[in-house]
């Protein structure tokens, strides 16, 4: 794995290619292998984005869901307070 593709063809085709030969292919096969490297790249990125995309979703949801219930029990007490004053102004009146 040491060897890059050009020593390893030279060494496959005794002086059957020549240099500009292996160049090209070896320019090829960079090409190829940094193209598949970049879809496997996008490819994950766009796994993770949909990932973290329904789990932010669903820590929205519970985040608004507590919200809610907390918002629910203030303005209950709110209520509860405002009912108990109005009881004691009209025992006064």
């Amino acid at each position: 794995m040491d060897k890059d593709i050009t020593q390893v063809l030279k060494e496959a085709a005794k002086d059957i290619l020549t240099e500009d030969v292996l160049k090209d292919i070896e320019t090829a096969f960079n090409t190829a292998v940094e193209n598949k490297v970049a879809i496997h790249v996008e490819k994950a990125l766009n796994e993770q984005d949909e990932d973290y995309a329904s789990k932010l979703d669903s820590l929205i949801k519970a985040i608004d869901a507590y919200h809610t219930a907390k918002l629910k029990m203030v303005v209950e007490a709110i209520d509860t307070d405002r009912a108990e004053k109005l009881k004691k102004i009209v025992e006064k009146y």
